[in-house]
């Protein structure tokens, strides 16, 4: 719900504000990727350890790209 108040307000807001409320969603969204990405590597690397079955592995990394996808798509 947050998200969405976030937004909301934020296309009412106008000129230098509305500009800072998209740089800071253009920042949040990098870091986020920036996240996943991590996160998905040391999910392949414990999987190459053997600490991660593949099925777990395939799992959790569909939906890690389910959760890039959005932040891509938006």
């Amino acid at each position: 719900m947050e998200g969405y108040r976030y937004r909301i307000e934020g296309s009412i807001k106008i000129g230098e504000e509305a500009e800072q409320l998209r740089k800071a969603d253009g920042i949040e969204k990098a870091l986020r990727l920036a996240g996943i990405r991590a996160e998905r590597d040391e999910i392949y690397r414990l999987g190459r350890a053997g600490s991660l079955s593949d099925v777990a592995v395939r799992k959790i990394v569909r939906e890690m790209d389910l959760l890039e996808a959005r932040y891509t798509s938006v």
